[in-house]
């Protein structure tokens, strides 16, 4: 008799599972064709090798600038102690980001904002995390320009910038490359 609930119970798991995915797939879809970040987390050997690379100050504050589901927030706030901003404009990512903070551990270190980044201001972030595409990394050059404080930091994931105002002062090496910039 066990035996059959047990066949119930593995059946369920495996259609939520399955029903995760179709969900998952549907989001990366709708965010491809509504933005220019479409939706890619950054892998966790990523955020490791990045947080190895940079010398953080536990005060600096760290945005994710089209943060998704808040991976890369969580991810890091088990690392580092560092207050965490993550910015995500689409409605059903961000609510993936607010309930996986209201069950987090970290929650009093992170904040997610749902907003458009190209609305938001800028000018209290220390560190700055993008994985955007390349057009979009040039829309926002402006943004950069104006309102990161000199000696802010930028990390690039997988595609560099060509700013007169960003100094390349450091590139890792990992699945993808990693670009860090100081705001001259």
């Amino acid at each position: 008799m066990w035996q059959i609930y047990l066949q119930i119970v593995i059946q369920i798991v495996f259609i939520l599972l399955f029903i995760r995915q179709i969900l998952i797939a549907v989001i990366a879809w709708w965010t491809g064709t509504q933005s220019d970040a479409p939706f890619e987390s950054t892998k966790v050997s990523i955020t490791k090798k990045l947080v190895q690379g940079l010398k953080l100050q536990p005060d600096q504050k760290i945005y994710d600038l089209g943060s998704g589901s808040g991976k890369l927030i969580f991810t890091l706030a088990k690392l580092i102690k560092n207050p965490m901003v993550g910015v995500e404009k689409n409605w059903p990512l961000f609510m993936i980001s607010q309930v996986r903070k209201f069950i987090s551990p970290y929650k009093n270190r992170i904040n997610f904002l749902h907003q458009d980044l190209f609305e938001m201001d800028l000018s209290l972030a220390d560190v700055v995390y993008i994985y955007l595409s390349p057009k979009t990394n040039r829309r926002i050059k402006a943004k950069f320009e104006k309102e990161l404080k000199p000696g802010a930091i930028v990390i690039a994931l997988r595609w560099q910038f060509e700013f007169d105002q960003l100094k390349l002062i450091k590139t890792i090496d990992a699945m993808h490359k990693i670009y860090i910039y100081r705001k001259i």
